[in-house]
């Protein structure tokens, strides 16, 4: 069975603060990364190196620098897991029938190609 949203960034949390961090600290979505749980500039950057393992997805600099609550990094994982605009969905690596997101064809498949004339 696959662990829900929150209880996988409870994990991943847990995994990085250690013994200093209880379950419930992790699961609760209000407590704040850098006040609440004591997370700092490394514990951050394991946590995006984390996330690009788990989730395939890259949090880039400023965004990880935007994240304040736990409810903020899963609201992140969310939205970057599950991009209904891109309208493909996503299975985390590693679990059965893993899919892809991919970007959206171009309406024109041409449009995209060069041709010289010569």
């Amino acid at each position: 069975m696959i662990a829900s949203l929150p209880d996988q960034v409870a994990a991943m949390l847990c995994r990085i603060r250690g013994v200093h961090l209880s379950d419930e600290d992790a699961l609760d979505r209000d407590k704040r990364l850098v006040r609440d749980l004591h997370f700092d500039q490394i514990d951050l950057m394991s946590l995006a190196l984390e996330v690009e393992d788990r989730f395939g997805v890259r949090i880039g600099d400023e965004e990880l620098l935007s994240l304040v609550t736990v409810g903020d990094l899963r609201a992140l994982l969310f939205d970057k897991c599950f991009d209904v605009s891109a309208g493909a969905s996503f299975t985390p690596p590693g679990t059965a029938g893993a899919a892809l997101r991919v970007a959206p064809a171009p309406a024109d498949p041409l449009s995209c190609v060069s041709m010289e004339r010569g």
